[in-house]
């Protein structure tokens, strides 16, 4: 479960007549929900090194930089992934290929490579040193 988001602006085509378009600056937020199974290539040593896949249902809205009586289209999409996770003692990272869903639109990436930081907390670490 996540949020992502885009921090600049990029190019989007609106088309606003009979193949004529306009092009525009588009940001977008997404909010995601999914699973991953993780395949670790070393069994009980630090770091984790290994391989996951994944899926993800994901909802995307945007805004148009400059554009008042027009806004990107909310689009619900669904996005597998594949890639390679570390995993440290409070910190992951990792990295993969997004194959995102979109409808429609000219300008939407299909294909997503992304590096992912993790921060983990164990919250019953101290309940466990209490014997």
């Amino acid at each position: 479960m996540g949020v992502s988001f885009r921090p600049s602006y990029k190019t989007a085509f609106l088309e606003r007549a009979d193949k004529s378009y306009w092009q525009l600056r588009e940001k977008r937020t997404m909010m995601h929900i999914g699973f991953e199974k993780r395949f670790s290539f070393r069994a009980q040593r630090r770091p984790d090194i290994g391989a996951y896949v994944g899926y993800q249902f994901s909802y995307s809205n945007g805004k148009y930089d400059g554009s008042i009586d027009q806004k990107p289209k909310i689009q619900a999409f669904h996005s597998p992934s594949i890639g390679f996770y570390q995993r440290f003692s409070g910190i992951g990272i990792s990295s993969g290929y997004h194959y995102y869903g979109y409808q429609n639109t000219i300008s939407a990436p299909k294909h997503v490579a992304e590096i992912t930081m993790t921060i983990y907390c164990n919250f019953n670490r101290a309940k466990s040193l209490k014997m």
